[in-house]
C-alpha cells in the first residue's frame, strides 16, 4: 500500500525541463499575499471613518451604527432604540450628512493624491473607498 501510495506523487525538480529540446521552463508563481501598501491605505481609511463617527451625536453615531454597520432595518434600529421609525430617519439623515461634511475634506486630498498617484503609475484606492463610503451615506 505504502508503494502504491508513492507511485501517484512523484516529485520533480523545479529546475528540470518540460521540453525534449533541454530548455529549462522557469517557474512563475505571483505573491499572493496582502500588499502592505493596500493594508496600510485601509488602516488609514478605518481611523479616519472611525474618528468622523466618533464626532457625531451620541445618537446619531448609535442610530449609523445600527443600521448602517450593523445592517438593521430602520424598524429593527429604531426598537432598539426605542423610537419612532421618524426619528431614526432623521438622525441618520443628519448624522450622515455630518459624517459627509467632515470626510469631504480627506476626500479631497485623496483625490488630489489619487491624480498625483495614477500620473505616478501607481493605483488610489483611497479614492474609490471614500466616494463608495460617501455614496452609500
Amino acid at each position: 500500500m505504502l508503494l502504491r501510495r508513492k507511485r501517484g506523487s512523484r516529485e520533480v525538480p523545479a529546475a528540470e525541463s518540460n521540453a525534449e529540446d533541454g530548455t529549462v521552463v522557469p517557474l512563475d508563481i505571483p505573491d499572493l499575499g496582502p500588499n502592505p501598501e493596500d493594508g496600510c491605505l485601509e488602516r488609514e481609511q478605518e481611523r479616519v471613518l472611525s474618528a468622523a463617527i466618533n464626532e457625531l451625536t451620541p445618537g446619531m453615531r448609535k442610530a449609523i451604527e445600527l443600521r448602517d454597520l450593523g445592517e438593521l432595518s430602520t424598524e429593527e434600529t429604531a426598537q432598539v432604540m426605542g423610537l419612532s421609525v421618524g426619528g431614526v430617519k432623521s438622525r441618520l439623515f443628519h448624522g450622515r450628512k455630518k459624517l459627509r461634511q467632515r470626510l469631504e475634506s480627506y476626500v479631497e486630498s485623496s483625490r488630489t493624491y489619487g491624480t498625483q498617484a495614477l500620473r505616478s503609475g501607481r493605483t488610489a484606492n483611497q479614492v474609490s473607498f471614500h466616494q463608495l463610503a460617501l455614496q452609500r451615506m
